[in-house]
């Protein structure tokens, strides 16, 4: 999220991942991103974002937030080999969707 961002943004931020699996979400607040920080260990007030979660088909997001089979991100306080690598990213995404 960068300042004032709208519900009119999503389209725009959502158009470069598309595809029958692919859900995005939008809220005006930052609770989701706030509900990751436990799942991937983030520092305390450490907001999810820009930050990439692979769950496997039939993953169920109940009252907990899911540890996702897999992540990575941009410039957060976790380990530097899960830094978002667009290659590495592709190739856990077709691992989950049994096209290694």
């Amino acid at each position: 999220m960068l300042e004032e961002e709208t519900e009119q943004d999503v389209a725009y931020a959502t158009g470069h991942l598309l595809g029958r699996r692919v859900v995005h979400y939008w809220t005006p607040s930052h609770s989701p991103a706030s509900a990751l920080e436990h799942p991937l260990g983030l520092e305390e007030g450490e907001r999810a974002w820009d930050t990439y979660l692979l769950y496997p088909p039939g993953t169920r997001w109940e009252d907990e937030v899911p540890e996702p089979s897999y992540y990575m991100h941009v410039a957060k306080s976790l380990p530097d080999d899960r830094r978002l690598n667009g290659k590495k990213l592709a190739a856990e995404v077709g691992k989950l969707l049994g096209a290694d």
